[in-house]
């Protein structure tokens, strides 16, 4: 050991460790040198800001906002050939006069009696800040559903059910799909092994409102609580505004324009934790959901919201009724309902369980009108009481992701 600890003080061997020289002076010089290489490292990984998932996705082209057009309620068709154009380039347009005036006022004063239910509920209790949404509806077509003859079971339609089935939306959301001119060929039925024409359901419908608080959502694509269908499954998703929403106040939302033909759109799914990357056949259970789901931060700091009033929205799913309802561990109502709806397809759902996804273009089915107000107090309801236990599995989960992304998030 000794003989070996002398021989490294040998000149032989300082001229091996010194780069300016043999001297015992240039191996000082040297070692300063490399003293400040390590500090001023160290020095960049302590001050350099944390790296955004989002930047390491390519750069983002220099797009201006979905174009804008405006239409008339009763107009046949609505989507032109430039219209269609667009949203194939941008993945998104905007459409303003759609909505007869007269629905349009009772959506308002229906989704206003929502919020005001919300605010009663709120009186006198202490809520803390961290709540995603002032007010939720899931469902919302099925809002106040009642039967107003008992003699014929006849459904008194919402404003909402309205919009999303009997108004002009979904004739839109067929047209954007190039159903109208496709139709005539039909699709074949795997169960039943015959030609139907296609249609459009409503997967998920939902009334939201966002007021002052700093909880925000961050980058992400809806995953299936919010579009409940296997990825490759052909839908469009229609958001309606129902206040103002000026972005300097925090209002609106923000969307990557032309992000679906993207050539890092795979991995930005990926990161966000989209349902492409789910597994095929679901997840078993809370921790298996948590454990093997991807995805990284959302950004939800303070500083990107500043809501100042309560803010309205009513969001549309529309699938083809070929679309596949996933399996698995989750809160979907028909799987809820019935494990085995899951795997389905949204057509042999309504077939064989009720209206759980009403048909909204051609027209809606006869057949499934007459069963809504029987299906929504019985089936529905039922479903229903069981999502909060589903969803008080889920809590603990949530709270320690929320936690960690809030430690990535922290500057």
């Amino acid at each position: 050991m000794k003989e070996k600890a002398s021989s490294v003080l040998q000149p032989s061997c300082i001229s091996q460790l010194a780069v300016l020289g043999e001297s015992s002076a240039a191996l000082g010089v040297s070692f300063c040198v490399l003293l400040c290489a390590i500090f001023f490292t160290v020095w960049l990984d302590l001050t350099a800001k944390p790296v955004d998932p989002y930047t390491t996705l390519g750069p983002v082209p220099e797009i201006g906002p979905p174009l804008t057009y405006t239409v008339h309620p009763h107009q046949q068709p609505y989507i032109t050939a430039e219209m269609r154009n667009a949203f194939k380039k941008d993945g998104v347009i905007a459409i303003r006069g759609l909505i007869d005036e007269k629905l349009l006022r009772r959506l308002d004063l229906e989704s206003a009696q929502i919020v005001n239910k919300e605010k009663r509920n709120r009186e006198g209790k202490r809520i803390r800040p961290g709540n995603q949404f002032y007010a939720i509806k899931h469902g919302a077509l099925f809002h106040d559903a009642r039967t107003s003859h008992t003699e014929t079971n006849e459904f008194t339609t919402s404003s909402f059910f309205d919009v999303a089935i009997a108004s002009g939306v979904s004739q839109v959301a067929a047209e954007l799909l190039f159903l109208v001119k496709k139709c005539e060929s039909g699709t074949r039925s795997s169960q039943e092994g015959k030609t139907s024409k296609p249609c459009l359901r409503v997967l998920r419908d939902i009334f939201l409102s966002k007021d002052f608080d700093p909880y925000t959502c961050g980058w992400h694509v809806d995953d299936l609580g919010f579009w409940p269908a296997t990825p490759e499954a052909l839908g469009i998703n229609a958001w309606i505004a129902l206040d103002d929403m000026p972005l300097e106040g925090g209002g609106g939302f923000a969307l990557a324009v032309s992000s679906h033909k993207a050539t890092w759109r795979e991995e930005a799914y990926f990161v966000t934790g989209a349902s492409t990357s789910f597994p095929r056949d679901g997840y078993t259970s809370a921790v298996d959901l948590f454990e093997r789901r991807t995805g990284s931060a959302f950004d939800r700091k303070p500083k990107n919201a500043n809501f100042s009033h309560v803010y309205r929205r009513y969001s549309i799913r529309y699938n083809l009724g070929s679309a596949v309802i996933p399996p698995g561990y989750g809160i979907e109502p028909s799987v809820l309902w019935d494990e085995s709806n899951g795997g389905r397809t949204a057509d042999e759902v309504c077939r064989r369980d009720g209206p759980w996804y009403p048909q909204a273009w051609p027209e809606m089915l006869a057949s499934e009108r007459e069963e809504l107000a029987s299906f929504v107090t019985d089936k529905l309801a039922i479903a229903n009481k069981r999502r909060p236990a589903r969803k008080q599995e889920m809590r603990p989960f949530l709270k320690r992701f929320a936690r960690e992304q809030q430690v990535l998030n922290d500057p």
